[in-house]
């Protein structure tokens, strides 16, 4: 539903008008009422107006000098003229594009209700076109970390990169707005935070390098879990000494906001969309020998070589089934997750403590991930959980109790993502009625709790009466006349107070709207209610 003001200086036809439009179209719209521009302004600051049905010919402020100033300050409202004969031409030479009809008063009701029904499907049209932008703009921010956590889920973990890979992921770039391009070599860089950095820091830490590099480098980054992340940095020189050189930049601003300085590992030479998989394991393998910080780090491919040989195996079935497991956690699916655990445990017996520990790394980011993505943030989950030994392979005994302790999260997980039965459309009419709850004595129309759901009005009331029975207008109507009936039992509460604080911020709004609801005017109600305590 919409908000119409109807403004008119004579109180016999306003009062009329109202009246009118209230019963011929009271389903559409909240009808308010001013019998001057003056009176009209001032309800203008309290609610939402969506529609200005005014007369021309008003003392003081006329009816097209109000329509300006109301386009000046609020650019959303749509308006209806009323005018005499004489005014006609008048009337015709004012309207601009927010003017969508004019009518003569002697056309009597139907012209104005015809007039009416015009502005209430502009107003559909315009309002389901702003929710659809919303939507795309919210679903746009939205994207841009998934899309990001999946390409470099798929750089570095796919068991074999072809073609049809690197094409599916560059039109997942595309939609998400990102400008890496796969077809051209990049840096890769691991970061390493302390244990137990909470959210808050990390992503303090993360804005500074974004913002440090993002002049220079187009860039990839995510966190697989609270203390290591991926970096990817593509720029037309990819020296490696180059981006060692703007982190460090990063490493001095991070000194003065008195920020932890993280570790950098980068890789010694440009990689390619083909070849980052076999860069990310080798640094990984560095990056698990080190107990102490070491700052920032170029780790050459010589070096690491020479330290370490990966097993041929590593590129084998364990990785196609690491990823398998994000698709069970997100589909809730436990016992398959539990067949994937086994399936890599049996491929991981013969690696040795380096290679397992990586596994585990990547087995407990999943989990973890899973709960930040899937559960509320108010979970419990979280203060029943050590994420000290979800994130740390060195405060486990051995793999085994590593992978055990991570397979015990995961079941809570499952179990708090079944007790939930998240369903879309419920979750949908909960977060409304909160709204409601919390904004109670705000303009509740169908308009500013769709934008507020990002859906366009109609498809949330046609949603919220499938789940509820009920009409989104009468749950918000129920709602303020419980607010109005226990503010009336005070007999010292004034009347403008009870029509404030539950949105009507008039008197006379107030008074009309109490009697159409429960049968009696507010006095009469606190009249009741009083005289029954006095007994």
């Amino acid at each position: 539903m919409y908000n119409l003001i109807v403004v008119d200086d004579e109180p016999l036809i306003l009062e009329s008008l109202y009246k009118m439009v209230e019963r011929e179209r009271g389903g559409k719209f909240y009808v308010h009422k001013a019998s001057s521009a003056k009176e009209a302004l001032e309800i203008f600051e309290n609610v939402q107006i969506n529609v200005l049905m005014t007369d021309i010919r008003m003392p003081q402020i006329d009816g097209i000098q109000l329509r300006d100033i109301v386009s000046d300050r609020w650019t959303d409202c749509l308006t209806i003229f009323l005018t005499g004969q004489e005014n006609f031409q008048y009337a015709k030479e004012a309207v601009n594009e927010n003017t969508i009809s004019f009518v003569l008063k002697t056309e009597g009701d139907e012209a104005i209700l015809l007039a009416l029904d015009k502005i209430y499907a502009r107003l559909d049209e315009i309002y389901e076109e702003k929710a659809h932008v919303l939507t795309l703009t919210n679903s746009l921010a939205e994207l841009k970390p998934v899309v990001k956590h999946a390409i470099i889920d798929t750089l570095l973990f796919s068991e074999e990169m072809d073609t049809y890979q690197i094409e599916k992921m560059k039109m997942k770039l595309s939609y998400a707005d990102i400008r890496f391009e796969l077809d051209k070599p990049f840096l890769l860089a691991t970061i390493r935070l302390a244990e137990g950095t909470d959210t808050v820091e990390r992503e303090e830490i993360r804005n500074v390098f974004t913002q440090t590099l993002g002049g220079a480098y187009v860039i990839l980054d995510v966190f697989l879990d609270d203390v290591s992340g991926i970096l990817l940095a593509q720029s037309d020189s990819n020296n490696p000494n180059r981006l060692k050189g703007f982190i460090e930049i990063g490493y001095r601003i991070c000194e003065k906001s008195e920020l932890q300085i993280p570790d950098f590992f980068i890789f010694g030479e440009a990689v390619t969309a083909r070849s980052v998989d076999e860069a990310y394991r080798n640094l990984n393998y560095r990056l698990y020998e080190l107990d102490e910080s070491e700052g920032i780090r170029i780790i050459s491919q010589q070096l690491i070589m020479k330290k370490h040989v990966w097993k041929e195996r590593v590129k084998g079935t364990t990785k196609e089934e690491l990823q398998r497991l994000d698709q069970y956690l997100l589909h809730c699916d436990e016992e398959k997750y539990i067949q994937g655990i086994e399936k890599i445990l049996f491929k991981c017996k013969e690696l040795d403590d380096n290679e397992q520990a990586v596994t585990f790394s990547q087995i407990s980011s999943r989990v973890l991930g899973a709960i930040m993505n899937y559960l509320p943030e108010d979970s419990d989950i979280f203060r029943k959980l050590k994420i000290d030994k979800l994130t740390n392979y060195c405060s486990h005994q051995d793999f085994c109790h590593a992978i055990v302790y991570c397979n015990e999260v995961a079941h809570l997980y499952f179990k708090k993502r079944r007790e939930m039965k998240l369903d879309t459309k419920q979750f949908l009419v909960n977060k409304i009625n909160k709204y409601i709850d919390m904004n109670i004595g705000e303009d509740l129309s169908l308009v500013n709790i769709g934008y507020y759901v990002g859906m366009n009005s109609t498809y949330t009331s046609r949603v919220y009466k499938e789940v509820t029975g009920n009409t989104l207008n009468h749950f918000i109507a129920e709602k303020r006349i419980d607010v109005a009936k226990s503010m009336l039992e005070d007999p010292f509460v004034k009347m403008t107070q009870i029509a404030n604080a539950i949105g009507l911020h008039t008197s006379s709004h107030f008074t009309h709207f109490f009697k159409k609801h429960t049968g009696y005017t507010p006095q009469e109600y606190r009249k009741m209610v009083l005289q029954g305590e006095n007994r």
